[in-house]
C-alpha cells in the first residue's frame, strides 16, 4: 500500500491510504464509529425482575446503560463494571404492557469503545 498526500485550500492536508487495487480509503481514526455490542437480554417481552445483558466488549472499563421511553424521554441510566444490569430498585418498575427503549456503550476510560443499537424493552401485559 502506499500513501498519497492531497493539498487542500488554507494548507489542510488529508492522507489517504491506497490499497494494492488502487482504491483509496481515509484511515481509521479514534473518533470513528463505535463497534456494535451484541444485546443478548431481554429479546421479546419481559416480566419483572428485568434484566439487561449484553457480550463483553474487550477493553471496555465500564458500560453505560440508558432506558427510555418510546418518545426518548429518560427514565434511567447507570454505569456498571459487569455486561448486564437489573433494573434498579430506586426507580418504580414499568408498568404490564409498556413499551420502552434501551441502549449501552462500552467505555474504556477515555472513550466510546463499542454501542448497541437502540433496543425495544416491552414490558409483558
Amino acid at each position: 500500500a502506499a500513501a498519497i498526500a492531497v493539498a487542500a485550500p488554507a494548507a489542510v492536508i488529508l492522507w489517504l491510504a491506497v490499497r494494492d487495487d488502487g482504491a483509496a480509503r481515509a484511515p481509521a481514526l479514534r473518533g470513528d464509529a463505535p463497534a456494535v455490542i451484541e444485546v443478548l437480554a431481554p429479546i421479546g417481552a419481559v416480566a419483572p425482575p428485568i434484566e439487561l445483558a449484553w457480550r463483553p466488549v474487550a477493553g471496555a472499563v465500564r458500560y453505560r446503560v440508558e432506558v427510555f421511553t418510546v418518545d426518548g424521554r429518560p427514565v434511567w441510566s447507570r454505569e456498571v463494571a459487569a455486561p448486564r444490569v437489573a433494573w434498579p430498585a430506586d426507580v418504580p418498575a414499568p408498568a404490564p404492557g409498556a413499551e420502552l427503549r434501551w441502549r449501552v456503550e462500552a467505555r474504556d476510560g477515555v472513550a466510546v469503545r463499542a454501542a448497541s443499537p437502540i433496543q425495544p424493552l416491552r414490558i409483558a401485559p
